[in-house]
């Protein structure tokens, strides 16, 4: 992706240096808690949260600057990554991301810039932001999740949440940085409690954050194209809505997708080849993913198929069916 892209509010992009390079000198570095209240109310320290979907949130951050809010949705913890997503709600160019963290002392664990909570000191105080003073709730459902997110440290998980939201510099009519988390991308939510959240306990889907993103390009390359990148992560052409898509085609009748992750491959690689004879050869193989690579004038294609765990929640049965994740052509140096 462009670091234009970057610029204009995807945290899912700056992955690269270029594009984080870009964003630092164009937009300095962010302040976790320092931005000034777009849009700010009074709310009594005993107020019951209001119900609010991840789609509000995202699409009208303003109408829930400072409030308490509970929701359900997934999280996403992964390097440079804290933050909400919900795969059915299709994201608008206007819309805002939102970042997480923890109320209270402690910290995420999570590595971003900047500054990031990656060391494993605790806050000596509860953290403010805006100065508005966040506790947390540490209870067994904190330190389980908690553990959970140290453990797997590249996941997804679904929770209920309860916590307070902060716009940030959301702009009128014109799309701005809200200034909270990874480079000032988002808005945020600080987390007071973890009501509930559900156990990865299924061996046959696959609960990374990545999606396969850092798959090995299997050459030394001189410059990388990505073709495809269908995840939470990428906010261009509703990755997700494709993916959900694909899983009610499994589940009304085209069931080779269950069963079948080479077709599925090919079928995603065949729009970016028209009329090339696609030679895959398989490289990993397992329950929850599948990855093959074509080489091929010089270049070396990769393709990553998984089971995402979020697609679970939209199959009509336990079945979860393949899908093509990570597409990418590397240009490889000539030996």
């Amino acid at each position: 992706m462009s670091g234009l892209a970057c610029i204009h509010f995807s945290i899912r992009c700056c992955r690269s240096a270029i594009c984080r390079l870009l964003a630092l000198l164009i937009l300095g570095t962010p302040h976790l808690y320092a931005q000034k209240p777009a849009d700010s109310s009074s709310e009594p320290p005993d107020a019951k949260p209001a119900e609010v979907a991840y789609c509000d949130l995202s699409k009208n951050p303003a109408a829930y600057n400072h409030k308490l809010v509970r929701l359900t949705g997934f999280i996403s913890f992964a390097f440079e990554d804290f933050s909400l997503f919900d795969p059915a709600c299709i994201f608008a160019e206007e819309d805002v991301s939102i970042w997480l963290t923890y109320g209270g002392t402690s910290k995420s664990g999570a590595i971003y810039c900047c500054p990031g909570e990656g060391s494993k000191e605790n806050r000596s105080q509860d953290v403010s932001v805006e100065d508005t003073s966040v506790p947390l709730r540490k209870d067994k459902n904190f330190a389980d999740f908690r553990a959970l997110l140290i453990r797997e440290r590249d996941t997804t998980v679904r929770a209920t949440l309860i916590g307070r939201f902060f716009s940030g510099n959301v702009g009128h009519g014109q799309r701005k940085m809200p200034g909270y988390g990874h480079m000032g991308c988002c808005s945020l939510f600080v987390i007071q409690q973890i009501e509930s959240f559900d156990p990865h306990d299924r061996t046959d889907l696959d609960y990374s954050a990545n999606a396969g993103w850092y798959e090995a390009e299997g050459c030394k390359f001189n410059s990388m194209k990505y073709l495809s990148h269908a995840s939470h992560w990428d906010d261009t052409d509703s990755p997700a809505q494709k993916i959900i898509a694909a899983q009610h085609a499994a589940d009304n009748g085209e069931g080779w997708r269950f069963s079948d992750p080479k077709r599925v491959a090919l079928e995603a690689l065949s729009p970016f080849y028209v009329g090339q004879n696609i030679e895959l050869k398989l490289i990993k193989q397992s329950q929850t993913a599948y990855v093959v690579r074509w080489k091929h004038d010089n270049k070396s294609t990769v393709a990553v198929v998984i089971r995402p765990y979020w697609l679970s929640f939209y199959a009509k049965t336990q079945s979860v069916t393949w899908v093509a994740t990570m597409l990418k052509e590397a240009e490889c140096e000539h030996k």
